[in-house]
C-alpha cells in the first residue's frame, strides 16, 4: 500500500472525500479548516490538522525522520534541529544530515524549512537551509523506495536521477494564509523508478546521535 492508498483509506480520507488523492500522478487537495492554531507557540511548527493527517502515510515498521523538527516533542521518530535549546536527537544542519545518520536507513524524512529567507530573519535567527544541498543529503539515507516530504510554498529544485516526483498536496488553511505545497519525492538509484534498483547496502535503521552531542553543534534556529 503506498501514501495515496494509506491516506484514501484512513478515517481522514472516508470522513473527507473530497481531500482522497487522484490522478497517475497523485495529487490532492487538504482544506484545514478554520482550526489553524499550532499546538505551540513555536514560529514555524507544524500546522496541527496537516501533522495528524500526514501521519497516515506512516507504517508501523517505519523508520522515520523529520527534519527541522523544531518544537516536535519527542516520538517514536528521529527529530534533526540544529538548535540546541529544542532538545533534537540530532543537531546538525539540514545540510550535513548525511553525516549524522546512516546511509539507506531511512523510510520516511518529513520536512518543514523556513518557506523565505524573511521568515528564517524572522523566526530562526536568519539560519535559511541551502534546500538543495539539503535534498540531496536527504537522499543518501533514505532508503531504495523511500519518501522525502517537503513542506513549503513552492516545488523545491531536485535532480530526476535522485527522486521522482510520486505526488502533491496542496494545503489550504483558512482566508488569508499562505497556500502551501507538500511535495512527496520518491527515491531512485542510478536513474531508476524501481524501489528494489541498485542502491548501497540497506542499513538496519535511523543511527542518531545522543542529545548531548548537540552543545557541539552551531546554534541557530530553524521550523
Amino acid at each position: 500500500m503506498d501514501f495515496s492508498q494509506a491516506y484514501d483509506s484512513s478515517d481522514y480520507g472516508r470522513k473527507y472525500p473530497d481531500s482522497k488523492f487522484y490522478g497517475i500522478r497523485p495529487q490532492a487537495t487538504w482544506f484545514l479548516g478554520q482550526n489553524y492554531r499550532n499546538a505551540t507557540s513555536y514560529y514555524g511548527a507544524y500546522p496541527p490538522m496537516y501533522w495528524k493527517r500526514i501521519q497516515t502515510f506512516v507504517r508501523p515498521t517505519d523508520s522515520v525522520v523529520h527534519l527541522f523538527s523544531g518544537s516536535l516533542a519527542p516520538g517514536k521518530y528521529c527529530r534533526v534541529d540544529m538548535d540546541p535549546d529544542m532538545k533534537p536527537d540530532i543537531c546538525c544542519r539540514s545540510e550535513e544530515v548525511d553525516k549524522h545518520i546512516a546511509p539507506n536507513s531511512v523510510d520516511i524524512v518529513f520536512a518543514d524549512p523556513p518557506y523565505s529567507k524573511a521568515d528564517s530573519d524572522i523566526g530562526y535567527k536568519g539560519n535559511y537551509p541551502n534546500k538543495k544541498k539539503t535534498i540531496e543529503s536527504v537522499h543518501k539515507i533514505l532508503k531504495p523506495g523511500g519518501l522525502l516530504v517537503w513542506l513549503d510554498t513552492a516545488l523545491p529544485m531536485f535532480r530526476k536521477a535522485e527522486y521522482e516526483l510520486a505526488g502533491v498536496i496542496t494545503i489550504l488553511i483558512s482566508t488569508n494564509h499562505r497556500v502551501r505545497l507538500v511535495s512527496i519525492f520518491r527515491k531512485v538509484c542510478n536513474g531508476s523508478r524501481d524501489p528494489e534498483g541498485s542502491c548501497a547496502e540497506i542499513g538496519e535503521g535511523v543511527v542518531c546521535k545522543q542529545q548531548g552531542a548537540c552543545e557541539s553543534q552551531e546554534a541557530g534556529a530553524v521550523p
